[in-house]
């Protein structure tokens, strides 16, 4: 019984996790509207911070004191990025918890801080 109530109730969870993401909608340059972070909004240049995403599986990242472009792809909705501009080449993830055609919501923890980025589509 408790096995039935168990896997009842990971169903939705598994749903959740393994979601597909449409990557059509994210193509094309995100501007980074506002961040959280510990749950508090917080401005750490985010205004400037700019995502752009291409058709044929590369991004570029610009933010006034970072930049990392490479190849991106999608799985069970999370976003990874391989950044070839540094020589070390480690993979990023992070959660898509939301995309739209105009708005892109991403969680992830920056060296053990988490953070929520929200993201407008930007005309190119």
């Amino acid at each position: 019984m408790k096995f039935k109530i168990l896997l009842f109730l990971s169903i939705p969870f598994l749903i959740f996790t393994c979601k597909k993401i449409d990557e059509t909608l994210l193509h094309g340059k995100w501007k980074v509207g506002s961040m959280i972070e510990k749950g508090k909004p917080t401005d750490k240049g985010t205004e400037q911070a700019v995502f752009n995403f291409m058709p044929n599986g590369t991004y570029t990242y610009n933010i006034s004191y970072y930049k990392e472009a490479g190849n991106f792809h999608t799985k069970d909705g999370k976003l990874y990025t391989t950044d070839t501009l540094n020589s070390d080449r480690i993979e990023k993830v992070v959660r898509v918890v939301n995309l739209t055609s105009d708005s892109l919501i991403l969680e992830m923890n920056n060296a053990g801080i988490p953070q929520t980025w929200n993201c407008y589509k930007s005309p190119q």
